[in-house]
């Protein structure tokens, strides 16, 4: 409100009811007094009609301090008292667009979404670069059922500024519900590059929060389902690698994992070897026999199998299993050879000749065939967890790591596979998230009572601890291992 100029007449404030009293105080004293009568008592109705306005003044100058302190009850999560100081500051000043934007807020905490979306509304409409309010307007109206609506809002705030990541993940998101799937990945594409691009997460900018890399990485790749599922267990894992704690992201990779699996059958066309009744019928009798311990009599009833149906793998598998349980380690991996090239895209035999391979000390041979059994079935378990392992001797500790958020997905939080993880991640020099590891492991394997493999994880706290010896935490975690493996050989 403009102030009047210095020494003219005050006016009356218009709309106050002091104002409509004087107006009709005054008509009265006409009628009854004369015009000079009138004039003595002018310098009184002016002072009255001075206060009035004074009074106006006052509440406008009011309503920023009502929008500040809804602010401070917001950040203290007092929703109640915080709406009510954003109405007072809107009663006082029905212009402001920062009290409409805080009511908004206020009122969407105590689940009054319809008096928060005209809040919002009120908010944009009054101040269109208020990119707060557009976002929380967009937000609202995709969360409550008009996700095209959300679009629109967040395109109007980055027509604003273009630069504001967190509405670009906003985009992302609501185009995704769209079922937009490879133009919501675009956006998330785009907040990736450019928080890599300004070495995050000092990329600040225009935007009031920076999009953590976790959280882009896990929203692209729930977009990438849709249509690139490699892309999004590749997003899964880079999800993984920078926050290894949101069971929603493992669950995420146990389930494009599963859909990847399903996709490369279709692919291959795979088919089971077709059945051969008189090997089956011996594989049955083979089986009982190891039932019962007789061993001799298992194999010599298996070797009779692979005699009778010499291209029929899954006799050859088993023969090659019973071998390498005795120690027949070159005549294992000569059946699983042979099993391998009548089934080539059987993932149990390549899992199978890779341990076998790994046992006699042919890492790169074993590598190979684990990898192409990951390959064949992404959801393969036992071959993930050793392939994690194999990568895990051989250094490459990033693929190391990857494996290993595989096989927790598919297997869930093993307590061992949480020890496995942490080790690889000492290795790595990421000792705060490995030692939390390690703690996590030992307080599962303690309810659940699970032997625990704890030679390599001992050996490496103790390296550390050389070069650190003050550090508490990692003393406190060698101790408890040393009691479990204590505890384990009894």
């Amino acid at each position: 409100m403009n102030e009047a100029p210095a020494g003219a007449r005050p006016r009356a404030c218009r709309g106050c009811p002091q104002s409509d009293r004087l107006d009709s105080a005054f008509a009265m004293r006409r009628t009854a007094r004369s015009w000079s009568a009138t004039r003595a008592a002018a310098p009184a109705l002016a002072w009255l009609a001075l206060g009035c306005c004074g009074a106006a003044f006052a509440q406008q100058a009011a309503a920023p301090d009502h929008v500040r302190r809804g602010e401070r009850l917001l950040r203290q999560e007092l929703w109640e008292p915080a709406s009510e100081a954003f109405s007072k500051a809107v009663a006082i000043d029905p212009e402001s667009a920062r009290a409409h934007y805080g009511l908004g807020l206020a009122l969407q905490e105590r689940y009054d979404l319809r008096g928060a979306l005209e809040a919002f509304r009120r908010a944009v409409a009054l101040d269109g670069k208020l990119v707060t309010a557009c976002n929380a307007l967009g937000t609202l109206l995709a969360n409550t059922g008009d996700p095209a609506a959300g679009v629109a809002e967040f395109r109007k705030a980055l027509e604003v500024q273009p630069e504001n990541l967190g509405t670009r993940m906003n985009l992302g998101s609501a185009l995704r519900t769209l079922g937009e799937s490879e133009r919501a990945a675009e956006q998330f594409d785009i907040v990736l590059d450019r928080l890599h691009r300004a070495n995050a997460p000092d990329a600040g900018g225009q935007q009031s929060r920076v999009p953590a890399l976790a959280d882009v990485y896990h929203l692209r790749a729930q977009a990438r389902v849709a249509f690139d599922l490699e892309g999004a267990v590749a997003d899964f894992e880079a999800a993984l690698a920078h926050d290894m704690e949101p069971l929603a992201v493992y669950h995420g990779l146990g389930q494009a994992l599963k859909r990847l699996a399903g996709q490369v059958r279709r692919a291959h066309g795979y088919r089971a070897p077709v059945s051969a009744p008189a090997a089956d019928r011996l594989l049955r009798e083979a089986r009982a026999a190891a039932a019962r311990d007789d061993l001799r009599a298992a194999r010599q009833t298996l070797e009779r199998a692979v005699a009778t149906a010499p291209r029929y793998a899954p006799a050859r598998e088993a023969l090659a299993l019973l071998l390498g349980q005795q120690g027949d380690m070159d005549g294992a991996i000569r059946e699983l050879t042979a099993a391998v090239d009548l089934d080539p895209q059987s993932a149990a035999s390549r899992h199978y000749l890779g341990s076998a391979l790994w046992y006699v000390g042919q890492p790169a041979a074993a590598t190979d065939q684990l990898e192409q059994a990951v390959r064949l079935d992404p959801t393969h378990r036992a071959a993930s967890a050793l392939l994690a392992e194999v990568y895990g001797q051989s250094q490459r500790l990033d693929d190391a790591r990857r494996f290993l958020f595989r096989t927790i997905a598919l297997a869930g939080p093993h307590p061992q596979l949480q020890i496995d993880l942490g080790a690889v991640l000492l290795r790595m020099g990421r000792d705060r998230e490995a030692l939390g590891l390690f703690a996590a492991g030992l307080d599962v394997a303690a309810e659940a009572a699970v032997r625990l493999d704890l030679d390599s994880p001992i050996k490496l706290l103790r390296s550390r601890l050389a070069t650190r010896p003050a550090d508490r935490h990692a003393r406190d975690v060698l101790a408890r291992m040393l009691e479990r493996a204590r505890g384990d050989r009894r």
